[in-house]
């Protein structure tokens, strides 16, 4: 109505009713002409200049209007959104996962994903989104159920020290891939490597995987806190973030082993190449251009370097 008296060259203003003052403590008689009375009254001393007299009330344009039902929309869906996401967090807890990232799989204690995803439907889905072209990350945890050789960490974390002098330590756990991750295939992987001289451990690892035939080959990756693995399906790996980078180490199967419970360990040669931050490593070949290999060999528990230096 504002809109078409205006249109007409109407001079309409449209007031706050809660701003007409009234006075509630005198008896006041309604009716529509004295109402309209004392609106006259206001109207003229609001003319007169008295801006004070009432509140007016500005009038959006159409266009205005026009856009407010979007921010009502906007606003209804981005709480149906929140309730979604709220009920698949609700699921997913049930099953023993909390999203503390937008994306991967967090870290934390792999012992509890190996134990609660073993079997059950979330195992088949994330594989079959895997195998449909989705990607999928890790931390910590999250990175060790990523490979098909799993260090479960069922009992205590294993330390180099202990598996060193003893591969059949109970600490050292490896169970089979709770996902497959084809890019991925021959491989265990470990994390904190650097800051936590994880080092001997993997090692420890690969000799298991051969002495209890469960790869000729094996290969082992280990990824520095701060730093991260982005690798397409291709398999060609770029190093990215801080810390260390990334170290990969394989061994042949004619690797040289005493590996047996009790009997501190004795393995060589184990392969190793530190691919640093911004550089890059293809898995299938197994090379990079930016680094030189050097070679690891455990010594009746006691672990060495061709180059005098682990890392």
């Amino acid at each position: 109505m504002h809109r078409a008296l205006t249109a007409r060259g109407v001079n309409n203003v449209v007031v706050d009713s809660a701003s007409i003052d009234t006075n509630r403590r005198a008896r006041q008689a309604k009716s529509d002409r004295l109402d309209t009375a004392a609106l006259l009254a206001k109207l003229g001393r609001y003319a007169a200049g008295e801006r004070g007299v009432w509140s007016v009330v500005h009038v959006p344009s159409v266009e205005d209007e026009d856009r407010r039902p979007l921010h009502r929309e906007l606003f209804t869906l981005t709480r149906e959104r929140t309730r979604a996401i709220n009920r698949l967090k609700a699921l997913l807890a049930l099953h023993g996962v909390v999203l503390e990232t937008p994306r991967g799989l967090p870290g934390g204690d792999q012992s509890t994903y190996v134990n609660l995803w073993t079997g059950t439907a979330l195992q088949a889905a994330v594989n079959l989104r895997v195998a449909a072209g989705y990607p999928i990350g890790g931390t910590s945890a999250g990175l060790a159920v990523l490979s098909p050789f799993v260090y479960a960490a069922f009992n205590v974390s294993s330390t180099s020290a202990t598996v060193l002098a003893n591969p059949y330590d109970a600490s050292v756990t490896i169970t089979n891939a709770l996902f497959n991750v084809p890019v991925l295939q021959n491989l265990i992987t470990d994390s904190h490597f650097v800051t936590r001289d994880r080092m001997g451990r993997l090692v420890t690892f690969l000799a298991r995987l051969q002495q209890d035939g469960r790869s000729s080959a094996p290969r082992g990756i280990g990824v520095d806190e701060k730093s991260a693995l982005g690798v397409l399906a291709n398999g060609a790996v770029t190093v990215f973030g801080a810390g260390n980078g990334a170290y990969f180490l394989s061994v042949a199967s004619s690797a040289i082993r005493v590996c047996s419970a009790n009997t501190p360990l004795s393995y060589k040669p184990v392969t190793t190449v530190r691919v640093p931050v911004g550089s890059q490593f293809n898995l299938p070949s197994w090379t990079t251009a930016n680094s030189t290999p050097y070679v690891l060999s455990a010594a009746t528990g006691v672990l060495s370097s061709s180059t005098g230096a682990i890392y």
